[in-house]
């Protein structure tokens, strides 16, 4: 019988987690070209807006634009009828050693954001989805 009531409660758990999967895809809403806004503050100096989640690390270093950014942060907001992911960057200080892999924004083979970018999200690795 525990055995049962454990096969249960996993069922149960996995039923919940699809749901909550679900009403997350719903609140970001349809797929939808990224935004990139370029502020160049001191402390957020480019943050891009994407409707599904990038496969960034945690400061995962951007070039843009000819400069380099590193990521300071990653939020879901309310953007345009419909939440975002908001992703936020800070420039690179002068003689700042990158760690990890560079990638260039957004990657060779999609639209810079703003132009048509309907069904591609390739995460920013620059490769399609298999």
């Amino acid at each position: 019988m525990p055995s049962n009531l454990y096969k249960g409660s996993r069922q149960l758990l996995a039923v919940k987690r699809k749901a909550a999967r679900r009403r997350h895809e719903s609140r970001l809403g349809p797929e939808r070209p990224d935004e990139v806004v370029v502020s160049g503050g001191p402390v957020v100096a480019l943050t891009i807006y994407t409707a599904r989640e990038k496969l960034w690390v945690e400061n995962q270093v951007l070039e843009y634009g000819g400069e380099f950014y590193r990521s300071v942060g990653k939020h879901i907001v309310e953007r345009g009828g419909h939440h975002a992911y908001r992703y936020d960057f800070r420039h690179l200080e002068p003689g700042e050693v990158i760690r990890g892999v560079l990638l260039r924004y957004p990657p060779d083979d999609e639209p810079r954001p703003g132009t048509s970018a309907r069904g591609l999200d390739h995460g920013g690795s620059g490769k399609p989805p298999r």
